[in-house]
């Protein structure tokens, strides 16, 4: 009984120091990421040619494509590799944070912008779960809200 309790705790601080730095870095870059288009939408309104209610839908078809994968993606990642799937769908967030700087027309925006919600979509929910479950694999129990 001690040795599974030492598992568990061994799994908790290996969790904290492997899953959780990089989930908050990746909270981060998204709250950075939805904050700065906020910002951008003023620029892109002159840039674009865009009215008040094409920057809405702009900023409104990201969590469309948001919830388009979130749940695919949590079964997808407990499929498959989830460590693999989550950073395969960041660096895909990364290409198209890239591409949504790149757009030159209205169209081209909402493209790109739903894509970005697909890949943060399948990403996000994966990561914090994948905190929540790693005692699992180690124990051989189902997670505790302790360790």
């Amino acid at each position: 009984m001690a040795d599974i309790a030492g598992n568990v705790r061994n799994v908790g601080n290996a969790r904290w120091w492997r899953i959780i730095p990089i989930a908050i870095i990746v909270y981060i870059i998204s709250f950075m990421d939805r904050t700065n288009n906020g910002f951008a939408f003023a620029g892109l309104g002159t840039d674009l040619g865009i009215n008040k209610a094409q920057q809405g839908l702009a900023g409104g078809i990201f969590f469309i494509g948001y919830l388009f994968l979130q749940i695919p993606g949590g079964h997808l990642a407990e499929r498959w590799s989830a460590k693999k799937f989550v950073g395969i769908m960041i660096l895909v967030w990364g290409v198209f944070a890239v591409v949504s700087g790149l757009v030159q027309n209205f169209e081209q925006l909402l493209v790109v912008r739903f894509l970005l919600g697909v890949a943060e979509g399948a990403s996000g929910p994966r990561s914090s779960s994948s905190s929540a479950t790693g005692s699992r694999r180690v124990s051989g129990h189902a997670p505790t809200a302790c360790g």
